[in-house]
């Protein structure tokens, strides 16, 4: 898929371009591993559909509440006792920190209506796209521009995610899977999506992990140390 779909993406920008190159480079990697390219494929809409994605406060803190409640031992059991946290400043910059420690808003049920809406028709789109061109996945750029620096996020105006597709949490239940695909003139890292149908991950991971075989793309971070071998309990550590 070559339409840009990243939040805040900026097409124009020479940082959005040293991405493109890199993807134009994975998907030649893709043909020359074997696989059958449709190139491109248009989802039809996609960029109206998610205009659409709306939220459901009410919906997210009965959510929050129940995935709190999974854990007995821990010391947050609703968003009341997390915006309470001395550490709540520590760990995330006050634009969003302000979500915790506001009041829940109310949900605007025309909007929550209008995205369950948009969901399900792009859900559908997207099916009948992949089976009219035999598709076995999508593959996308995983973030259209290269990775905004830690003071870029946590100063105003806290740039953040920049370029980052929301396709597969616009959609919930998409299977969705990125590795490693390269590296930038800048020497920042850049990475491929494979984008299936909900339930197709047994697909997706055949195919993420043949296209990782055919490229070794990854290169291990110089600052964590390789996992050792414990040999009393015959297991890694």
């Amino acid at each position: 898929m070559r339409e840009s779909i990243g939040q805040f993406s900026e097409p124009d920008s020479e940082d959005f371009k040293k991405v493109d190159a890199v993807f134009q480079k994975a998907v030649a990697e893709l043909k020359s591993a074997g696989a059958v390219l449709v190139d491109p494929i248009v989802i039809p809409n996609i960029k109206a559909a998610l205009a659409k994605r709306a939220t459901n406060p009410a919906l997210a803190d009965e959510s929050l509440r129940r995935y709190l409640a999974r854990n007995p031992n821990s010391p947050f059991k609703t968003r009341e006792d997390i915006a309470r946290s001395p550490d709540m400043s520590k760990s995330m910059p006050p634009n969003k920190a302000d979500q915790w420690t506001k009041p829940l808003a109310k949900t605007d049920v025309a909007a929550w209506a209008a995205y369950l809406q948009a969901r399900d028709e792009l859900a559908v789109t997207i099916a009948k796209v992949m089976v009219d061109n035999k598709l076995d996945a999508i593959v996308h750029k995983s973030v259209e521009h290269q990775p905004t620096y830690i003071k870029d996020g946590t100063n105003p105006p806290y740039v953040n995610n920049k370029g980052i597709p929301v396709l597969n949490t616009f959609l919930v239940y998409a299977a969705s899977m990125t590795v490693p695909a390269g590296f930038t003139s800048d020497n920042l890292p850049v990475g491929i999506t494979f984008f299936g149908k909900p339930y197709t991950e047994p697909t997706l991971l055949k195919l993420a992990y043949a296209y990782e075989q055919a490229t070794h793309h990854r290169v291990p971070p110089k600052t964590t140390p390789p996992l050792g071998l414990d040999t009393s309990s015959n297991s890694r550590r």
